[in-house]
Order: structure tokens, then sequence, then C-alpha cells
């Protein structure tokens, strides 16, 4: 019987066979697979099966659903194929195709594969002054866009964009950081789909949250905090 193997960062979360016609996943708690994450949407995807066979279809989701690093719309699914919502993944096991046993999930058989040595254009870090092991870093996930699936630890000072056009910047303050458009940057950035608030000084500028999602010129990513080295 075929089914899907849930994990996150290269953790077993789960396992769901596929013995009913329908597996419905999203955010609401309904879902046969509820994602409590604001990246997916409350009623994200959902997988048919048909006789033998199962499909994968999207429900107009606002981040959409990656089969092996590629954004569809629905897919037939192949044993061994990745289903990337935001950073959970689910792989399609058809025990029916592959007559050996899963192997244990890690980030080596979930993640697909990204080529490490493409520069990454559209985010970079000034300094060397990047958090620390054993504190609460924050990271930029990419959702959507060129460098799709890169994961980058924030420094004192990022820029977001273009080397030539910078669109804007995120800057670190402890713990905190505060995102700031850059005079000029062109593109529209927006942070939970609402343009970026003013501070009470006028400052154009706001300060970012655990998952909040950040957008412009079909770049979609989502900052989050996550433990330093030392608190794996």
């Amino acid at each position: 019987m075929a089914k899907l193997l849930f994990s996150l960062d290269g953790n077993l979360l789960g396992e769901y066979s596929l013995d009913k016609p329908l597996l419905r996943i999203g955010r609401r708690r309904d879902n046969d697979i509820a994602i409590d994450n604001l990246m997916i949407s409350a009623e994200h995807a959902q997988v048919m099966s048909i006789g033998r066979n199962a499909m994968l279809q999207d429900l107009d989701s606002t981040n959409g659903t990656m089969i092996n690093g590629v954004r569809v719309k629905q897919h037939v699914l192949q044993h061994g194929d990745i289903i990337m919502l935001g950073h959970y993944q689910l792989r399609y096991w058809d025990e029916a195709t592959s007559s050996d046993n899963p192997a244990p999930v890690d980030a080596t058989l979930v993640a697909p594969q990204i080529d490490e040595s493409r520069r990454f254009s559209r985010v970079w870090p000034s300094g060397d002054n990047a958090a620390s092991p054993g504190t609460c870093s924050g990271r930029l996930y990419v959702i959507s866009g060129p460098d799709f699936g890169k994961d980058i630890l924030l420094s004192q000072t990022t820029h977001l964009g273009s080397s030539d056009v910078p669109v804007a910047m995120i800057l670190q303050d402890g713990h905190d950081y505060r995102i700031l458009p850059v005079e000029g940057g062109g593109e529209p950035l927006t942070v939970n789909g609402r343009p970026i608030a003013t501070s009470i000084a006028g400052e154009l500028s706001q300060p970012l949250q655990d998952h909040d999602l950040i957008a412009y010129d079909g770049v979609k990513m989502e900052f989050y905090l996550a433990a330093g080295e030392a608190d794996f």
C-alpha cells in the first residue's frame, strides 16, 4: 500500500497510508494532515487515490506546492517523489513499486537536490556578525523564486534584492530583527501581504516575527527563528 512519510528538518513526524479515496492537507485541524504553520493554507492540497495511482492537487494555496523542487498544480505521484509545503516534506512511498523497506527519513533523503555552487543573488549578508551558536538565530527560507530551497542564516545586516538594486535590509539588534525598505529600491515589498508599517518615530520599518512571510518581485521567503547549533 502507498503512503506518505511526513517530515520536518529531517525528522520523521508520521506516516499516512493512502487507504481512502481522498487525503486532505492544510492548516485547518480537520485536515487528514494538519500543519499548524502560516505558510500553509487552510486547505492547501489533497491526494486522490485512483485505482493503483495517486494524484496530488494543489488547492489554489497561497504559497504553492512543490514536487521535487518544481511548483505544480497537479501531479501523478511516482515512487520516491518529494512533496514540499514550506519547510515540510511528504515523501511518496509506493510499497508495490519498491521491494525494500523505507530508509530512515533524514535531510539527504527528503531534500531536493540544490546546486550549492550557484551564487545566491537575491539575499546576501554583510559582515561577519551572524548569530553565535547557542542563541536564537534569525533565518530566511526561500519558498519561491530563482533561489528556491535556500536557507540563510541572517547576519547583523542582510540585503534583499539584486546586488544592483537592493529592495530592503534586515537588521539584527540582539535577538530582534527589523526589515527596512531601501530608498529607490523600486520593487514593492510586503510582509504577510501588507506594505511595511511605519514606526512611531516615522521610520518606514517593521519588526519581524517568527514565520512572517516576506514577498517582492516574485520572490517569497519565510523569516523564522531557530536555535543555534549548540541547542540542537
